[in-house]
């Protein structure tokens, strides 16, 4: 029975190469989707700490200490921008926007407290604010202690004169080797979240996975139901139960063919770093095969019951090919599900897709391992049960 099983499933193989628009399909135009998806989304950070923060810097005071200021933020992870201060009400095009006011240089040296202003445009991207108010703090933070280090080399019974240009020594103590060096870096499991290739490889793959799978076994389904086929075969050796499983394996079948030509096309963009892509599917081979095994075997069910409850061939690539688009961008193959409201990420759910990028990001993103994504391949599996029952139902096969 397994090798009737196995012939039948080879059979819906060689039936999908048949016809060679199907194989352009599967080896060019999933490669073609990647290119221009990891470039339009972009390569992405390796690191979120590794970021360049866009800051307008608006100078009212103009002094040497507001000057030592701004070469301060200059020297942290900040694209600055100096606008006139006449130009202050022209807010646009800015995200950020740094006020320093007039007459910061002179309230310093009456030892009075003065203070910056750090304007944000309500749209701005929050975490990187967080960051930009960090950074400003560290600026303000070694411009205090310059102060402290030159007071500090006249002794106590001489006070620092700050109505003096002292511009020149407050680069000098800039540019000195500092004493102390802090590292940081990210504190994650594995690698951050990768953007560009790293998004786009495994939503192309999920994508590709399932449209192939369900617009070929879709319409030949429907082409053997309407020809007769699926009724001689009924005849021994074969009983229904042994066609559904042939057809549910054949699927499985192409579907790995599918994922093995696009894990080859990944590798290759990750080790050679095309486009400047870095990218890896993960340290857990194993969680990698149990993940795309679980969508094969989920795709399989959906497939079967296309075919079982569609009338013609045309029917079934037109809905399969609209039901494909639809799972993989709510699923999200094209973007990351997180850059989208909540509503919406839950919607997505509903689908195989976004279940499989979540086990996915689990093994590229954060390096997880084939526990990570067990409760996801669950969950793919009993779509494909769901599915596959509901297929076999109403699949009449008859001798």
């Amino acid at each position: 029975m397994i090798r009737r099983i196995f012939r039948l499933g080879l059979n819906e193989i060689r039936l999908t190469f048949k016809d060679r628009s199907n194989a352009f399909w599967m080896f060019v135009m999933p490669i073609v989707f990647i290119m221009f998806f990891g470039n339009v989304i972009g390569t992405g950070q390796n690191d979120p700490s590794d970021v360049t923060i866009a800051l307008t810097v608006v100078d009212q005071d103009v002094s040497w200490l507001s000057r030592s200021l701004v070469e301060a933020l200059k020297g942290e992870d900040f694209a600055v921008t100096e606008v006139d201060p006449g130009e202050l009400e022209t807010t646009e095009g800015r995200i950020r926007t740094l006020v320093i006011p007039a007459g910061l240089g002179d309230m310093v040296a009456r030892g009075e407290q003065a203070r910056v202003f750090l304007a944000t445009e309500p749209d701005a991207n929050t975490q990187a604010t967080i960051v930009a108010e960090l950074h400003i703090g560290r600026a303000l933070t070694r411009l205090v202690g310059a102060l402290v280090e030159m007071q500090a080399e006249l002794g106590e019974n001489e006070a620092l004169d700050l109505q003096a240009d002292r511009l020149a020594q407050m680069r000098d103590l800039a540019d000195r080797e500092p004493l102390v060096v802090v590292a940081a870096s990210f504190a994650g499991r594995g690698r951050p979240v990768p953007g560009g290739f790293g998004q786009a490889v495994p939503g192309m793959m999920t994508q590709f996975i399932l449209m192939m799978v369900m617009i070929a076994g879709a319409v030949y389904l429907t082409e053997e139901k309407l020809s007769g086929v699926l009724k001689r075969l009924a005849v021994a050796p074969f009983t229904p139960r042994t066609l559904i499983a042939g057809k549910l394996t054949g699927l499985v079948m192409l579907a790995l063919v599918q994922s093995a030509v696009l894990i080859t096309a990944g590798s290759v963009i990750g080790y050679f770093k095309l486009f400047g892509a870095d990218f890896y599917w993960g340290d857990s081979p194993a969680g990698l095969a149990v993940m795309i095994l679980s969508f094969a075997v989920a795709g399989a069910g959906i497939t079967l019951f296309y075919g079982a409850i569609l009338s013609s061939p045309t029917q079934a690539s037109a809905v399969s090919w609209l039901s494909g688009m639809v799972m993989a961008g709510l699923g999200g193959c094209w973007w990351p599900l997180e850059i989208v409201p909540s509503w919406l990420r839950t919607v997505g759910h509903i689908f195989p897709t976004a279940w499989m990028m979540d086990g996915m990001h689990q093994l590229i993103s954060f390096g997880n391992g084939l526990t990570a994504v067990l409760p996801y391949a669950a969950i793919l599996l009993a779509y494909g049960l769901v599915f596959g029952l509901l297929g076999a139902r109403y699949l009449k096969i008859q001798a």
